[in-house]
């Protein structure tokens, strides 16, 4: 008799199982989110005279999702380095299609094809989305070309200065020629030659300083050229006795 039961209760529980099979159906997946609208609002800049400005506008659709997503878009030159990027932040639409905008300001001075990558965390979520590759695959432009036109005017010999300072507890001298003059095309960076001044550490587009420089009253020269991404400056001879 308890064999015949048990093999009763085996029957039942296998047609349960049966049942529950047949109407359960397959585990419903997340919904990925959609990049279903996107523009620029420059596809060329003239960035000679100072920095520029562009307007991302996209659109996220997300059945599943629970809040507004955020993220970033980096507009990326061809080769590695650090390039300016905007925060997104909605601007409309709702928690399942969300309009965002993200601004970008490109520096002055840097002729580059910079293309926007998308960076993507949907809310309450601990993955980024892929939505770069739904980007290039809608066939929209979303590249802006940033050009440069003219070199840097050379720096007058009259906004040269010459000081020693210390840095790290070392001795060091300092030349700063200051920034373009208004309206003049942006620089980005120089070259500098020099004497008598001690040995070069860092240049920007604004001034140089040496490394052990002379500990006794020294005349120091340099020539200064400075440039952007279209060329560089006539040179500027300076020295200082200090």
């Amino acid at each position: 008799m308890r064999r015949i039961t048990m093999l009763r209760s085996a029957a039942i529980g296998s047609a349960v199982a049966a049942v529950l099979a047949m109407t359960a159906g397959p585990a419903r997946a997340d919904a990925v989110p959609q990049l279903t609208a996107f523009s620029l609002s420059a596809s060329a800049v003239d960035v000679t005279y100072g920095p520029a400005q562009i307007t991302v506008l996209m659109t996220v659709s997300d059945p599943d999702a629970t809040g507004v997503g955020s993220g970033d878009v980096i507009a990326h030159g061809p080769v590695h380095g650090y390039y300016p990027s905007g925060h997104l932040v909605q601007v409309g639409g709702t928690a399942t299609n969300t309009q965002y905008r993200a601004d970008i300001t490109l520096p002055a001075g840097k002729a580059l094809d910079y293309h926007m990558d998308l960076s993507f965390l949907p809310a309450n979520e601990f993955a980024l989305v892929d939505l770069q590759d739904q980007l290039v695959a809608m066939g929209v432009n979303y590249h802006t070309i940033a050009s440069v036109t003219a070199p840097p005017a050379a720096p007058a010999p009259s906004a040269f200065t010459f000081h020693r300072d210390v840095a790290g507890g070392l001795g060091i001298l300092v030349v700063d020629w200051g920034e373009p003059a208004a309206g003049n095309p942006e620089a980005t960076g120089a070259t500098v030659t020099s004497s008598g001044c001690g040995t070069t550490d860092t240049i920007t587009y604004r001034s140089v300083w040496f490394r052990n420089p002379p500990t006794r009253t020294t005349t120091c020269t340099v020539t200064v050229n400075v440039t952007n991404s279209a060329g560089a400056s006539p040179p500027t001879t300076v020295s200082a006795r200090l």
